[in-house]
């Protein structure tokens, strides 16, 4: 009897059969795509958390200060000189602070690749609104400070939120 219960197809109230709800777009390759990005920025937010850790020390200040000196040269010098101005005028407390965020939104990143890689149909909820949420964020800090990599995020979220909205507007 179990088992012919089990085979039967869920009925609705009004006697139609109940569809079962999978994951929108499960073969997609944009979707493996974006869990990547998601895995890339988690793995980011940890390596910053682990440096910016390491750097609380004052002879780690130091050393980077002086490296910081010798790649003058870098691509990257403005936003290391505001990661030293930073580290120098900042208290160890607010340093762990700034730490202890970056893993928390390094564990949702996680989180939300390893459901879009899996193709749960809830991690594609969790990523378009944990994702939407930092939108109005960027779109400020453009139009406060325009960069090239802003512009490229901001886009680029956007871009996810497109596509995961259209994926669960497909599927309902």
């Amino acid at each position: 009897r179990v088992r012919r219960l089990l085979s039967r197809p869920a009925r609705t109230p009004r006697g139609g059969i109940a569809v079962t709800r999978q994951p929108p777009d499960t073969g997609s390759a944009a979707l493996a795509w974006i869990a990547v990005f998601k895995f890339v920025k988690s793995a980011v937010l940890v390596a910053f958390a682990f440096v910016v850790h390491g750097l609380t020390h004052a002879q780690a200040q130091q050393h980077f200060v002086y490296w910081l000196g010798h790649n003058a040269m870098s691509p990257h010098t403005q936003l290391l000189q505001h990661a030293a101005q930073w580290l120098d005028g900042t208290s160890p407390s607010r340093i762990d602070l700034a730490v202890g965020a970056a893993l928390v939104y390094a564990t949702l990143y996680a989180v939300e690749g390893w459901g879009l890689w899996r193709r749960k149909s809830w991690a594609f909820w969790v990523t378009l609104v944990a994702t939407s949420l930092f939108v109005p964020l960027e779109i400020w800090g453009l139009t406060t400070h325009p960069t090239g990599l802003r512009a490229a995020a901001l886009g680029i979220n956007l871009a996810i939120v497109s596509y995961l909205a259209v994926m669960l507007r497909r599927h309902r």
